[in-house]
């Protein structure tokens, strides 16, 4: 299955983003789906911030599933200046790379942009397997 969607940034898009992940809910286990979830959510609700004058920001949520793995990009789309985050700013993004290393089971930024980060979940984990593992 495939998923591209353009998401306002910020928890309104991360709102939507949870929303449309929903159409995997049939064949992926519960706890791979809601990490998939939360990151999808910290990172479109964090994205880099833009000044006051910035004529739009958006998010480009792109996923793509195989029998192994879900692959998600998402992608800054935002149009204006970029500002320097406030030191508060700073810190809560510094979750989004936790979250990362802890949930996915690969991640980096997108080749060629700054804007942009991948991950990959593995679909079938040890513990969502039950007895067959």
């Amino acid at each position: 299955m495939r998923i591209t969607v353009e998401l306002p940034a910020g928890p309104e898009g991360a709102g939507q983003a949870r929303r449309v992940l929903d159409e995997l809910r049939v064949e992926t286990p519960s706890e791979t789906l809601s990490a998939l979830e939360l990151l999808v959510s910290e990172i479109v609700s964090n994205s880099p911030r833009h000044n006051d004058e910035r004529a739009t920001d958006w998010m480009l949520l792109e996923v793509q599933t195989s029998p192994k793995t879900i692959r998600t990009e998402i992608t800054d789309l935002g149009v204006g200046t970029c500002r320097a985050p406030t030191p508060e700013e700073d810190l809560e993004s510094a979750w989004d790379v936790v979250l990362l290393a802890e949930l996915s089971s690969r991640w980096g930024i997108l080749e060629g942009s700054m804007d942009g980060v991948w991950f990959e979940i593995d679909r079938w984990t040890r513990s969502s397997l039950g007895h067959l593992a």
